[in-house]
């Protein structure tokens, strides 16, 4: 597994917290979530005995992830999606459909997978201009606060009490991702220095 890989799972883990949370998840990972990977990857490990193999927590995340095609994504909205596909599943699938532009039904099927792959071979940051990256990232954000407070309106009784919480995870992603930004526009600074003093 890659740098990035990791890094993004350990800011999951971060999100999530140590120890276990409602509906009996262990730091994000649903029973029910479990079960799929168990019967995917021949996974021995008990999910109640997961606070003890780190190891399969981390397994189960690549696993998770790749699921909902996070790694098919390009980078700069790797951890975004990544984190919401984790708290929201084929939620971050719809976000992902609506930017592409092809039918929005929360599947990665075949017209997806190969929309995702036109929309992002045709832009990119060198076609689009420096700031196409952050903008797709600031879209996807926006969508998710859309879809937290939606749910929320929809059915307060079960989500209202979330939303703070949500939201406030939302912040700390989008927190995170400013370092990607002050990178960036470092680089892209370098990049036309170095081509005023070539020129």
């Amino acid at each position: 597994m890659n740098e990035n890989r990791i890094a993004i799972i350990n800011r999951i883990l971060k999100n999530e917290g140590p120890g276990w949370h409602s509906e009996g998840s262990y730091r994000g990972i649903m029973p029910g979530s479990y079960q799929e990977f168990q019967h995917a990857t021949g996974e021995t490990v008990l999910h109640q005995e997961l606070p003890s193999h780190g190891e399969t927590v981390i397994k189960f995340y690549e696993w998770y992830l790749e699921a909902y095609h996070t790694w098919e994504l390009p980078e700069f909205l790797q951890y975004i999606h990544a984190d919401f596909a984790t708290n929201a599943g084929s939620a971050a699938t719809r976000i992902i459909q609506r930017i592409v532009g092809v039918t929005v039904d929360g599947v990665w099927g075949r017209q997806t997978r190969a929309a995702v792959a036109r929309f992002f071979s045709e832009n990119t940051v060198e076609t689009q201009g420096v700031g196409f990256d952050n903008e797709l990232i600031d879209r996807y954000d926006a969508e998710k606060r859309q879809h937290y407070r939606r749910l929320a309106r929809k059915n307060p009784e079960k989500y209202k009490h979330y939303l703070r919480g949500w939201l406030n995870r939302c912040d700390r992603v989008r927190k995170q991702l400013a370092a990607y930004y002050e990178d960036e526009i470092s680089a892209a600074g370098k990049a036309y220095d170095d081509e005023d003093a070539d020129s």
